[in-house]
C-alpha cells in the first residue's frame, strides 16, 4: 500500500469518526426525536462519505482477503521446507482447486484486478514439490566408470499423490498420458491436456473423470459426444465439438475460455468462474446464478438473456449487452474493457458498486435521450470511466 493510499485511509477513517458519535444518538433517539431533517441531513452525510469511498473500501477489502491468503501461503511454504504434511485444505488453496488464489487480486489490490496475477510462491512451492530426487548408486557407468545417478521417485509422483489426497482417490486413478486416458477406465484426475496435441486423437473420456488440470479441447474430436457426469474442473480452456449437447451439472471451474456450440441451450447453474472469455451462442437463455467472474470477454448480443446474475462482480474485458438486459447486477465491482451499449438503448441502471468501467460504448441513440445525459452524469459523477465515452461499435 502505497503513501498515497495510506492518506486515503486515513481520511476515510477521520471522516467516520465524525459522524460516528452523532450516528449513536441518532439510533439511540430515532424513536422520540422531533428534528426529522437534522437526522434527514447527518444520513445523506454518511451516505455520501460512503459513495465517495466505495472504491478504496472495495479495494481495502481485496487487501484483507489477499493478505490473509499471503500469510495461509507463506505457512504452507514452511511447512514445505520443514518437511511437513500439507493437510487437504493446504493443497486445496496451493493447487487452487476451489478458487485461484490472486488472479481475482493482483499482487497490489490498489490497481484494476488482472485475470492472469498469480502470487509466485504458489509456483516456488510447487515446483519444489515436484523435485526430482536422485541418488547415487554403486552401479557404474560401463563407457565412462563413473557412478550413475538413479531417479528414486519420478518427478510428476508427488503431485499425483497430492491430487489423489484432494479428490480422495487412488493414487492410481491420477493420469498424465496418452496411455492412461487410453487404459484407466476409473481416472479421476488429469494432469495435462487433453488432447496433449492437435494430432491425437481421443476414442474417449474416463466416466470418473473430475479435474483436467490444463485443457480439454474437443473441437474435431468426433468421438466424445458427451462429457463425464461429475466432470467439476478444467483448468485451461474448454472448447466444445458439435456432438456435444449438455454441459455436467456439477461444473463449476474453467480456468480460461469456455467455447460453447449452438446445442447449448442451458449452462449449469453450478459454473462460478470462467478465467478469460465467454463464448456463447445465440442459444442459452439464461447465465448461471452462482457465476461471479468472468475474466474476459463477455458477449450477451446474440442471445435472448434478459438478466445477468446477481452474483458477477467481475468481467475482465469487453461486457457487450443485447437489447433486453437493462441494468448491471447490484454487486457489479469492475469492468476491464468496453461497457457496450451499442445495441443497447433500454440500460437503466449504473449500480453504485461499480468502481471501474475502461470505456462506455454508446450508439448514436443515446445521445438524442434524457437517459443519455443521466447515464453519463452517473459516470462522471462516481468517475468510473477510465477512458471518454465513444460513439460506434
Amino acid at each position: 500500500m502505497i503513501k498515497k493510499h495510506c492518506e486515503d485511509v486515513k481520511t476515510l477513517l477521520e471522516e467516520l469518526q465524525g459522524k460516528e458519535q452523532q450516528l449513536t444518538t441518532l439510533y439511540n433517539e430515532i424513536d422520540k426525536s422531533e428534528d426529522l431533517e437534522q437526522h434527514k441531513k447527518l444520513i445523506e452525510q454518511t451516505q455520501e462519505i460512503l459513495r465517495r469511498n466505495k472504491k478504496l473500501m472495495l479495494q481495502l477489502q481485496a487487501w484483507e482477503k489477499r493478505s490473509r491468503l499471503s500469510q495461509r501461503i507463506d505457512a504452507i511454504e514452511k511447512k514445505t521446507e520443514a518437511g511437513e504434511e500439507l493437510s487437504v485444505g493446504d493443497l486445496r488453496i496451493l493447487y487452487e482447486i476451489d478458487f485461484p488464489v490472486f488472479k481475482s487480486f493482483p499482487r497490489d489490490p490498489f490497481h484494476t484486478p488482472k485475470a492472469t496475477d498469480r502470487y509466485h510462491k504458489i509456483d516456488v512451492i510447487i515446483e519444489k514439490r515436484m523435485q526430482e530426487q536422485t541418488q547415487i548408486t554403486k552401479t557404474k557407468n560401463p563407457f565412462f566408470g563413473t557412478p550413475l545417478s538413479v531417479k528414486t521417485k519420478e518427478r510428476m509422483e508427488q503431485i499425483k499423490e497430492d491430487h489423489a489426497r484432494i479428490y480422495g482417490c487412488r493414487v492410481d486413478q491420477v493420469g498424465e498420458s496418452t496411455d492412461d486416458l487410453r487404459n484407466n477406465d476409473d481416472m479421476v484426475v488429469f494432469l495435462g491436456n487433453i488432447p496433449q496435441n492437435h494430432f491425437q486423437k481421443i476414442d474417449r473420456l474416463p466416466k470418473t473423470l473430475k479435474h483436467v488440470i490444463g485443457n480439454l479441447d474437443l473441437i474435431g474430436q468426433s468421438n466424445i459426444t458427451a462429457l463425464p457426469e461429475g466432470l467439476e474442473y478444467v483448468g485451461g480452456h474448454l472448447e466444445l465439438n458439435e456432438t456435444i449437447k449438455s454441459l455436467p451439472n456439477g461444473l463449476r471451474f474453467i480456468g480460461k475460455d469456455l467455447g460453447l456450440n449452438k446445442h447449448i441451450k442451458t449452462l449449469p447453474e453450478s459454473i462460478e468462474h470462467v478465467g478469460n472469455n465467454l463464448h456463447l451462442p445465440a442459444s442459452p437463455t439464461h447465465l448461471p446464478k452462482k457465476l461471479s467472474y468472468v475474466g474476459g470477454r463477455l458477449d450477451t448480443r446474440r442471445t435472448t438473456i434478459q438478466d445477468l446474475p446477481e452474483t458477477l462482480t467481475h468481467v475482465g474485458g469487453d461486457l457487450l449487452l443485447n437489447n433486453s438486459i437493462s441494468r448491471l447486477p447490484n454487486n457489479m465491482q469492475h469492468i476491464g474493457g468496453s461497457l457496450n451499449l451499442y445495441f443497447n438503448d433500454v440500460m437503466t441502471q449504473i449500480p453504485d458498486s461499480l468502481v471501474s468501467i475502461n470505456r462506455l460504448t454508446l450508439n448514436e441513440k443515446w445521445e438524442k435521450t434524457d437517459k443519455y445525459t443521466e447515464l453519463i452524469t452517473c459516470v462522471e459523477t462516481q468517475k468510473i470511466v477510465k477512458e471518454t465515452v465513444q460513439f460506434g461499435i
